[in-house]
């Protein structure tokens, strides 16, 4: 009975085809698991097992999750990669700029320079391994039992490193504000943008360690 739909049975345009075939997947793994062996092949008056049943009442919500699972696939690494991009630039163009007879940067021993180039880094790794992630999601042949577990852990993951990514390029934003303008006189309003700041890069932190575990 799990293969087979109900009559009033709607999809929820809320969520992807993705995450509702992974759902409907599950579920029918949890009943064929209470299920004796031998109900599994039983045929019905179409001559169908429990599992061609289910194929072909879900056929529909297997190519709309298959359609809408590529393009998320393609669209992702276009944002990943100007990620990169940016990260990559802000390598070679570093806060304060560099020292015009050593090459070194003029703020390398300044405390948020090391926060500054960490963040870059990370932001740049994360973004290339987002990328990767969803570039491999079309090596798959897009079968039914990979919507199951395969492809939307493959999702999360892209979408994980996606937005760890974007969270660490903030944090690099926000240390170069700061290291812009540590140098002004103005001690009390150096000291409010700079709480600021802090306070900014830990609510970034905060929202990224909840996007990451949901």
């Amino acid at each position: 009975m799990v293969g087979k739909k109900e009559k009033r049975y709607v999809l929820r345009k809320s969520r992807s085809p993705a995450i509702q075939l992974q759902e409907e997947l599950l579920l029918f793994e949890r009943v064929k698991e209470y299920s004796k062996s031998h109900f599994l092949k039983v045929l019905n008056h179409k001559n169908e097992t429990a599992d061609e049943l289910f194929a072909s009442n879900y056929c529909q919500l297997h190519e709309e999750a298959k359609e809408w699972l590529k393009r998320t696939a393609e669209n992702c690494p276009i944002v990943a990669v100007l990620i990169t991009t940016v990260a990559f630039a802000a390598a070679y163009t570093v806060p304060g700029g560099p020292n015009q007879n050593t090459g070194t940067p003029l703020l390398l021993y300044q405390p948020f320079f090391v926060v500054f180039t960490l963040a870059d880094v990370i932001s740049l790794t994360y973004a290339l391994t987002s990328v990767i992630t969803f570039l491999s999601i079309h090596t798959f042949p897009f079968q039914l039992e990979d919507f199951r577990k395969s492809l939307p852990r493959k999702l999360m993951l892209g979408f994980t490193f996606l937005i760890l990514s974007v969270s660490m390029m903030m944090v690099a934003f926000g240390s170069t504000v700061i290291l812009m303008i540590q140098n002004r006189k103005d001690g009390r309003r150096f000291f409010c943008i700079r709480l600021l700041s802090c306070r900014l890069l830990y609510l970034v932190s905060r929202i990224s360690r909840c996007i990451v575990g949901s």
